[in-house]
């Protein structure tokens, strides 16, 4: 019986935990135990969870810092259930500040003929700023399964095995997403235009791109009375939403399980930077991107980063398909008119994006959690 020890940190690597899971049972033909940390997803594929996930999902020093004390001992219970189990493999999924602690004191307590194989899923956005953290992820795993094709060579170098499993988010449903249901249960006309406006994940985002946006959809009205916006956000954040857009024609929705049905209403988009971006794309709806950060927050990141692009796609397809403005260039006049012009350019979005998809498949053509899957067996 195969032991396997995996850990998530937040509710995203318990997606990404409980399709492996259920991938590696089904290659394995059922003769794997799991222990390990994760959320209610991966506790439904068989996961006792050693303590519960939401200890780890903290972001930011203000939110670190009061907590402390008991991540630093979820760490060591996990490292010490690791070393007292003796599992065949160790998966790792994202959350590094958690993951590369955990493995840290596994490798300095387990001597190296007597250590599990330490693999890790997702990598960190070397590619993008501080390469020279893939020689440190390389001293500590002996894999890492990667979500973009442009990642593995920067782990490769390093003298570790690195494999491009595809990107979770093709199994994530949109393509069975359907745009005229949503349209009807929430009474937008089937000739209306549509249009997404995404204020972002964050209250720092919305504070600072609320007012921009607005101002934008604003315009749009003005030029097309008759757009109807559709307005995706989280639950945190939908009163501030309500009081943003009270004067403006909005489906606001707050339903994950919604989420790709409203891409799919949508007929363009205007979007704060981030990973939704990237499933606009997915979901091939024509869009624009824009984000502002604190100044001197944009000097710092402006002199690590190392990229063309921001927006995933533009980076896969290393062309400007999808229009980008940040910082200085986020303004009501510019958006505005790109906003407008998604018209003409629909077709040559829409057509890029069907390559984006492609290009997120993976090498094997499988589902990513079967070649997440395939890639962990294969170093046992």
């Amino acid at each position: 019986m195969m032991q396997v020890f995996i850990t998530a940190g937040e509710a995203s690597g318990d997606v990404l935990g409980a399709r492996l899971m259920a991938a590696l049972k089904k290659q394995a033909e059922g003769a794997i135990a799991f222990h390990g940390v994760g959320g209610p997803l991966m506790q439904a594929e068989g996961l006792e969870s050693l303590f519960p996930m939401e200890d780890l999902s903290v972001m930011g020093v203000a939110e670190i810092l009061p907590r402390l004390n008991l991540i630093l001992k979820r760490i060591k219970q996990a490292s010490d259930n690791i070393v007292k189990i003796s599992p065949d493999i160790v998966v790792t999924i994202d959350a590094p500040d958690f993951s590369f602690r955990v493995v840290k004191q596994v490798r300095q307590r387990c001597r190296p003929e007597t250590a599990p194989q330490m693999i890790h899923y997702v990598a960190p956005t070397v590619w993008a700023w501080r390469p020279e953290r893939a020689a440190k992820v390389a001293r500590l795993y002996d894999g890492i399964m990667c979500l973009f094709p442009f990642e593995p060579p920067y782990f490769e170098r390093e003298g570790m095995k690195a494999a491009f499993v595809g990107h979770p988010m093709l199994e994530s449903g949109y393509a069975t997403a359907d745009g005229a249901t949503f349209r009807r249960a929430q009474d937008i006309p089937a000739t209306a235009s549509t249009f997404g406006v995404l204020f972002g994940s964050r209250g720092g985002e919305l504070k600072r791109m609320g007012p921009v946006f607005v101002a934008v959809m604003k315009r749009l009205v003005a030029h097309d009375p008759d757009v109807r916006f559709i307005v995706p956000t989280l639950p945190h954040l939908e009163a501030r939403v309500r009081a943003l857009t009270t004067d403006l024609p909005c489906v606001i929705t707050t339903d994950p399980a919604q989420k790709w049905n409203a891409f799919a209403a949508m007929d363009g988009a205007l979007a704060t930077s981030g990973t939704v971006g990237l499933e606009l794309a997915v979901a091939g709806v024509p869009h624009v991107i824009g984000y502002k950060m604190n100044r001197l927050t944009f000097e710092i990141v402006k002199r690590k980063v190392s990229v063309k692009y921001v927006h995933l796609a533009n980076l896969l397809l290393d062309a400007p398909v999808v229009p980008e403005f940040i910082q200085n260039d986020c303004t009501i006049e510019r958006l505005s008119a790109a906003a407008r012009g998604l018209t003409d350019g629909a077709a040559k979005q829409k057509q890029a994006f069907d390559k984006v998809r492609l290009l997120l498949t993976g090498a094997k053509k499988m589902p990513p959690a079967e070649q997440a899957a395939s890639f962990v067996l294969s170093l046992t």
